[in-house]
């Protein structure tokens, strides 16, 4: 008997969704962080769930924690190492949590998928023992009956080429109120999939959403979705932008989801002039082409939504249709066309921020996360960029207020002070000394609780002057990856977009 690897998929899966019956405030870091994980930022995910672990009181909120921050190296970075190291804390420090036994019976598949059979043998034989009317008892007795049997898994080869020729994604362009409107210079196809209709030679269509149903140009239809095109190549309109490709117009929860699915190629044609500046040098250009690339296929190989791949805000990477495509950001993505950057024959997950302050960052100092193919690069190019420093004042009671709408209950703050700094000179964490107690919050959540425009990067010194701090910083962004101002800066000097890659993914190869 063989096991498909869509068994493990599930195994793991399963318990990513939000957890009933936790207090408000945790419940808002839960949110916050299942955000992160269902846009495609793992890394910030994996932040915000060891924040959670670390702020809250409630064990079995922290051992929720740590299972869904396995299951993102697991499923998600393929980083097996690290996810069962993260298995073990939560198998040996809270055995009597529903999430522990849940990690003895992943960790126990992943060991089994990485060909560990004897320690898998263990894991799924102790299981049975601690757990023996444990909901995962068949799954157990089933994969110690295999192994025992000498039976194994079919390996999933993970080998990457160039994404194909063809190759689409689906960008998530927006969450609107109905009604919504599309049109275009062309006459429009519009097809509803449940009824196999279709409509042809429209100028423009109306879709409205009433009843939790969807409205036709009027006329309520069975279906959940509706799509969108021309088929004279003209542009889409919508919402005052213009989009490539077609639309699909899908009923969501009391909104209408908005979708874009076009070839790969021309997404990127809309993300490089809204990511970096069009007036820049084309081989920075040509490097913010290829990480925009990487990090969008790598996304659309991970993603869990069936309806589309990444958001079209920060979230991901921001794109805004073809309203914004130049010349220079088009040739960027034309002369990098199908390249991506790889990691021992896989792609990355290529993050890149605005600017580093002088040094990029190791994103375990960032989200505690660890990922082999991105560390901290001493980067002089970024210092030679205009509006490196910045320095904000804030009061405690702007501060405090900030924090407690982010969900971090504090009392009248008494002083505030930097607890951990990273090698690169980032805080890493600080404490909070207030009424209520002491908080300890990492440096890059106090940054977006309070306001990531104010406080613009971790790599901050802060003085506390009674009643108010003042930070004064240098960079901007988490610091990870490539640093866009620093890239701007060595094309400007004669470096190619690839010399500019292997400086900021010093570890990766780029074809």
């Amino acid at each position: 008997m063989r096991i498909k690897w869509l068994t493990l998929f599930f195994c793991l899966i399963a318990v990513l969704g939000p957890e009933p019956g936790y207090s408000l405030d945790d419940r808002q870091f839960i949110i916050k962080a299942d955000a992160y994980l269902a846009e495609g930022s793992y890394l910030e995910a994996i932040g915000a769930y060891r924040v959670l672990r670390e702020l809250s009181a409630d064990p079995e909120i922290q051992a929720l924690s740590l299972l869904k921050t396995a299951n993102i190296y697991a499923l998600l970075l393929k980083d097996y190492p690290r996810a069962l190291e993260e298995y073990a804390i939560l198998i040996r420090g809270y055995e009597r949590s529903e999430h522990a036994r849940q990690a003895m019976i992943s960790s126990g598949m992943v060991l089994y998928e990485t060909g560990r059979n004897r320690e898998a043998l263990e894991q799924f034989r102790l299981y049975l023992r601690k757990y023996p009317a444990g909901e995962q008892r068949e799954l157990a007795s089933l994969m110690l009956d295999l192994i025992q049997r000498g039976e194994s898994l079919p390996r999933r080869v993970e080998a990457f080429t160039r994404p194909a020729v063809d190759e689409t994604i689906r960008v998530l362009v927006g969450r609107d109120p109905a009604p919504v409107t599309i049109s275009s210079q062309g006459a429009l196809k519009v097809a509803v999939r449940e009824e196999g209709k279709i409509m042809e030679n429209l100028s423009s269509v109306s879709v409205d959403l009433r009843d939790d149903s969807l409205y036709l140009e009027g006329k309520r239809i069975e279906g959940d979705r509706i799509t969108v095109t021309n088929g004279g190549g003209n542009l889409l309109r919508l919402n005052g932008r213009s989009y490539r490709g077609r639309l699909i117009v899908k009923k969501g929860a009391g909104v209408i989801e908005l979708i874009n699915e076009l070839p790969l190629e021309w997404y990127l044609y809309g993300v490089v002039p809204r990511e970096m500046s069009p007036r820049w040098p084309l081989e920075a250009l040509k490097a913010q082409a290829v990480a925009a690339r990487t990090y969008a296929f790598y996304l659309k190989g991970r993603s869990n939504s069936p309806d589309y791949h990444l958001c079209a805000t920060t979230m991901s990477q921001v794109y805004s249709g073809a309203g914004f495509e130049t010349e220079d950001t088009n040739r960027a993505v034309d002369e990098t066309r199908g390249e991506l950057l790889y990691f021992r024959g896989m792609p990355v997950l290529a993050y890149f921020h605005a600017h580093s302050g002088g040094i990029t960052e190791d994103p375990k100092d960032v989200w505690f996360a660890q990922v082999p193919y991105m560390k901290a690069v001493a980067d002089s190019f970024s210092m030679k960029a205009p509006s490196s420093a910045w320095a904000v004042t804030l009061d405690y009671e702007t501060i405090r207020r900030s924090l407690n709408r982010a969900g971090i209950d504090l009392g009248a703050i008494e002083r505030i002070a930097p607890l951990e700094i990273s090698p690169s000179g980032r805080v890493t964490r600080l404490k909070v000394v207030h009424q209520g107690g002491e908080s300890v919050l990492s440096g890059n959540e106090f940054r977006l609780r309070i306001d990531p425009k104010l406080i613009r990067s971790t790599l901050f010194a802060l003085t506390d002057t009674g009643g108010a701090v003042t930070i004064e910083g240098r960079g901007y962004g988490h610091g990870v990856g490539m640093s866009q101002w620093g890239a701007q800066v060595m094309a400007r000097e004669g470096y190619s977009y690839r010399e500019i890659l292997k400086y900021y993914y010093p570890e990766v190869e780029v074809r």
